[in-house]
């Protein structure tokens, strides 16, 4: 898996026999790379919250120092950063053209800024590890924003109870780049004979008006 990839190739980054051979290092750096790039944009910017947030997360058995993991942290924030850029680069108008699933990736922000929040609560560890974290989930955030305003701001919406906890970073991202909330689409109230589905054709017909 693409998670898997990631927590091998960065370990070995980190390993202090890598330093020896510089040779080495900048090949496994190329590794960790292609292991972000190759898999679909889905795939990769999941995969690096979840690994984000496995390493953080102090209720997933991690035994490993919080020296090394909040290095660990910074080299998965340094690789989405990357990543992104290299879309930036290679779609200027559209860098995430090739999401599919906008909203399964908004949730997995939600579930990193939910994980953040609990380990700072808690005094799950230092600042040094969770500043990494929080740096890459304002980033891609913002790069969304940036790129798509109203169809994140719209999916945030839709999705509702499913996402608690994104708001105010969202809100945040929206008055750095000085933009407004989309005024929210008005549905009219189903009176007599109106079915649900209707209500839904209402609001389908108007965020199609409102995008021409």
């Amino acid at each position: 898996t693409v998670e898997y990839l990631v927590n091998v190739t960065v370990s070995a980054l980190l390993h202090e026999r890598m330093h020896i051979d510089q040779n080495i290092m900048r090949a496994t750096n190329k590794v960790a790379m292609r292991a972000v790039l190759s898999p679909s944009l889905d795939s990769s910017l999941n995969a690096l919250i979840s690994v984000q947030v496995s390493v953080i997360d102090p209720e997933e058995g991690n035994t490993a120092s919080e020296k090394f993991r909040s290095k660990f942290s910074r080299v998965v924030e340094k690789l989405l950063k990357k990543a992104i850029k290299d879309r930036i680069d290679s779609s200027p108008s559209n860098p995430f053209g090739e999401l599919e699933e906008l909203g399964s990736l908004l949730a997995s922000i939600d579930w990193m800024v939910e994980t953040i929040e609990d380990v700072a609560r808690i005094g799950g560890g230092p600042e040094e590890l969770l500043t990494p974290s929080t740096s890459m989930t304002r980033h891609l955030l913002l790069e969304l924003v940036r790129c798509n305003h109203r169809e994140v701001r719209e999916t945030v919406e839709d999705l509702g109870n499913d996402v608690k906890f994104i708001e105010p970073l969202l809100r945040g991202c929206e008055q750095e780049l000085g933009l407004q909330p989309p005024p929210p689409v008005v549905v009219p109230s189903s009176s007599g004979d109106s079915s649900f589905r209707q209500r839904l054709e209402a609001l389908k017909r108007q965020r199609e008006s409102n995008g021409n």
